[in-house]
């Protein structure tokens, strides 16, 4: 039924949420968006200057839900009946999203002709607040195609234009006028309720839909796709913090002494003793001395190479806060983000961290990524489950540790839940833990967004590794260990070499059996497959009584492996370990023998680094490579289900390697630059020219779909949750019993706070390893105590033999 514009209400009776009048949420998310956009101090006045961004930012912020001052969303609004308002939600007329964002289009377009601008981006802005504002609710598709194609949804072609009418119909037109009045006081754009379209459908249809043609034209830029994101990012976080928070403010930020990890390093350990503290504590003041003195207005992107057990978990914070010291003196607040490659490591460094700022609250110390615990301490104050996850999401905090997955995944996203952070790097220091675990197809694409960071947003990297990839150039990047190789050269702890021969699952086992009888020293062993691991567990398990067994994979439950890790740390015994190469980068272990199947030069540096870490009894480690074979599958290496068939990493590695000599340590700085060059040469970037294309047409889904972290692996996974123990038992109940809850975000809700005890006893096991008769919610499979004998074992995890329906 066609509702008339008559009707007349107060503005104080139009809501936007539940008890809030719809024109101070506008006011509120406008005015967050500006005051963030100030603290950020950015570089994008080199496109035009700060009042206009301002004024644009104002008014998309102001109008992004505009389309909530109709009758038929106040009548959702206000609907007790849930059927009724669930019917009332999927209506058109109801949507309030694009109503908002061609109402923006509207108010740019007439802000931009208002106040011409030699500068072809200006042109632009307009499409800008119709994207933000349409999709401020949900994903982004691709804003147009790519020039001579025609597949894939876009945003330009996708809404229902033809309700729009009826809405502007539905209008409270006290609230409109109110809303006009407004943005002409802040912002100076002076527009009569008479003065908009008489049909948005009309003008959506002649003045949106060819905005493609525009992005045709427009001389294609990366940063332009970098200053979407930051934008879209200021309206998603401003609007749900005003949502959650009611207009409060958020914990003030806080200062951080810049010479914390210093007095913590002289606290704790005290003065340097053994020949590796020395070398430590030269690093330290070696980098310490760079970040001082490094001119800041030219550099901004760094390199901590250094050789691994040297402390560069401390040095990298220690510089991080000295850096960030440094551009407080310019009035820059600077967050740190701290990136790891793999959750398994989070929790380490950040206990670490934890320690060095002595315990600190969550805004000024928080760990993010998707199995923490969804709570935020401040002083005395714990926030609810939903709160916690909004300012956990966002990243309010001083120094934030967290996946290179939401780094990556944050710049390079179509996602709303992922974006919403983004602006967070505006003047942010972000180190990169272990960073030549990113896949070298994205070497190029990641440069690219670096540069644009550093170059837009005063952002700071600081790459970290013991094996540098050739990301950039030398003289794109500042060592802050100018004298590294000395380091280098100067360390003597391990041998490398590489048996040729290949063997086989059965004798690769014997053949390390052996070498644990003959020894009185612990071994690790790094096997390249979950199963070819736990073949060769079995085969060593109990050979020596005098040491104790240890397995690590992913086909243990993270409870277990969390507690494993603790255990080879703490134990004082000897110990044999085997593992997959989750062990590999960061877990802090210090083991005299490891035997690794064959992988990529740097997987094969990162294993070293588990080796004789601590140089103790100045004895050399060994670490031996082998090629080891199934034998269950025409004797095809291990390493092909993991890398490939013939990837050029695998290549390469094995004409470095191959001829049998010894190689020091000592000369593994050399053997990776080898290989960098060598790959850097006969590389195809193709992902990364890819990704290049689609954000220069703002292709969003597209870069969504192509940038993959992780590689997603050709079968099926089943997630199993294993009943344990009495935790264990619990945690299904409570989950068994929020699933029955019928209010969806209630029921997300509820979850929230059980999420990491939960996920401690998760893993994903390849679906066919899984039996059929096993039970399965919809959800997860559940293995209750008395299925465990014949599905889990304590030691080796889930069984893939009488777990499941098919064997190896």
């Amino acid at each position: 039924m066609s509702r008339k514009r008559g009707k007349t209400l107060c503005s104080s009776d139009v809501f936007s949420h539940p008890g809030k009048p719809l024109h101070i949420h506008l006011k509120n998310v406008a005015d967050r968006c500006v005051n963030r956009f100030r603290e950020d101090r950015t570089a994008l006045d080199v496109y035009f200057s700060s009042d206009h961004w301002e004024n644009i930012l104002w008014i998309t912020g102001f109008i992004h839900d505009f389309g909530k001052a109709t009758s038929y969303f106040q009548e959702y609004l206000n609907e007790s009946d849930e059927q009724r308002k669930k019917t009332l939600k999927g209506s058109t007329l109801t949507s309030h999203s694009l109503f908002s964002a061609v109402a923006a289009h509207v108010l740019v377009s007439r802000y931009v002709a208002n106040h011409p601008v030699e500068n072809e981006f200006w042109a632009i802005m307009p499409l800008f607040a119709f994207l933000i504002v349409k999709k401020h609710h949900g994903n982004l598709l691709n804003a147009a195609r790519l020039p001579g194609k025609n597949e894939g949804v876009v945003e330009l072609d996708t809404g229902e234009y033809g309700s729009l009418d009826e809405q502007f119909k539905g209008c409270y037109p006290l609230e409109i006028e109110r809303i006009l009045e407004m943005i002409h006081k802040r912002t100076g754009l002076n527009v009569s309720t008479s003065e908009l379209p008489g049909s948005f459908t009309d003008y959506a249809t002649k003045n949106i839909r060819p905005e493609r043609r525009r992005l045709d034209k427009l001389h294609k830029q990366t940063e332009y796709y970098f200053i979407f994101h930051y934008l879209y990012s200021l309206l998603l976080h401003s609007d749900k913090e005003d949502a959650i928070f009611s207009g409060a403010d958020l914990p003030e930020r806080k200062k951080i002494p810049a010479d914390t990890v210093k007095r913590f390093i002289e606290t704790r350990y005290g003065s340097p003793k053994s020949p590796m503290d020395k070398i430590r504590t030269g690093i330290f003041s070696d980098a310490d001395q760079t970040v001082s003195t490094v001119d800041l207005r030219k550099h901004r992107i760094f390199s901590l190479n250094v050789p691994t057990g040297t402390g560069k978990t401390l040095t990298a914070l220690s510089v991080a806060l000295k850096l960030r010291e440094r551009l407080e003196e310019k009035n820059i607040s600077p967050r740190i983000v701290y990136a790891l490659p793999f959750t398994s490591i989070i929790d380490q460094n950040h206990d670490v961290f934890r320690e060095v700022l002595s315990d600190p609250g969550s805004d000024i110390l928080l760990k993010h990524h998707h199995m923490a615990d969804i709570t935020y301490r401040f002083g005395q104050e714990e926030f609810e489950t939903g709160e916690a996850k909004f300012l956990i999401e966002s990243w309010e905090s001083e120094i934030v540790v967290t996946t290179m997955f939401q780094v990556f995944h944050t710049l390079f996203s179509n996602r709303n839940k992922m974006i919403q952070k983004f602006s967070k790097f505006a003047n942010a220091i972000v180190l990169f833990d272990e960073i030549q675990t990113l896949p070298f197809k994205y070497w190029r694409i990641a440069k690219t967004a670096m540069a644009c960071m550093a170059s837009i947003f005063n952002t700071h990297f600081i790459l970290i590794t013991a094996t540098q990839p050739r990301i950039f150039d030398k003289d794109d990047i500042i060592e802050l260990v100018p004298e590294k190789s000395a380091y280098f050269s100067s360390l003597d702890r391990v041998t490398l070499s590489f048996h040729d021969t290949p063997l086989t699952l059965a004798q690769f086992a014997e053949l390390c059996r052996k070498e644990i009888e003959s020894s009185n020293e612990s071994f690790l062993f790094v096997m390249n497959t979950v199963n070819s691991a736990l073949g060769l567990y079995q085969t060593l398990c109990g050979s020596r009584q005098d040491a104790d067994y240890y397995f690590l994979s992913t086909n243990i439950i993270p409870r277990h492996r969390l507690q494993r890790i603790r255990d080879i740390k703490a134990g004082s015994r000897r110990k044999i370990i085997v593992s997959t190469q989750m062990i590999e980068a960061g877990v802090d272990i210090d083991i005299e023998n490891v035997f690794r199947d064959f992988g990529p030069l740097e997987s094969i540096n990162q294993v070293c680094g588990r080796c004789n870490r601590n140089f103790r009894n100045g004895k050399k480690g060994r670490v031996r490579l082998f090629q080891v074979l199934d034998e269950n599958n025409k004797n095809t290496p291990f390493e092909r289900y993991i890398y490939g068939k013939n990837p050029l990493t695998m290549m390469e590695t094995r004409a470095i390697l191959s001829g049998g000599a010894e190689i020091s340590e000592c000369g593994f700085l050399d053997n990776m630059d080898r290989y960098y060059d060598r790959i850097a040469n006969k590389s195809r970037l193709d992902e990364s020219e890819n990704l290049r294309l689609f954000m220069e047409n703002l292709q969003f889904e597209n870069i969504y779909q192509e940038f993959k972290l992780v590689d997603e692996e050709g079968y099926e996974r089943k997630d199993v949750f294993i009943e344990w123990d009495e935790k264990a038992a619990d945690a299904w109940q409570r989950y068994l019993e929020i699933r029955g809850i019928q209010d969806s975000i209630r029921r997300k809700e509820m979850f929230l706070g059980i999420k990491k005890e939960f996920h401690d006893y998760i893993i994903s096991v390849p679906a066919k390893f899984v039996s059929e008769e096993t039970y399965d919610n919809g959800f997860y499979v559940y293995i209750n105590k008395d299925m465990l004998p014949t599905c889990y074992d304590g030691e080796t995890g889930w069984i893939r033999t009488t777990g499941g329906t098919y064997s190896f």
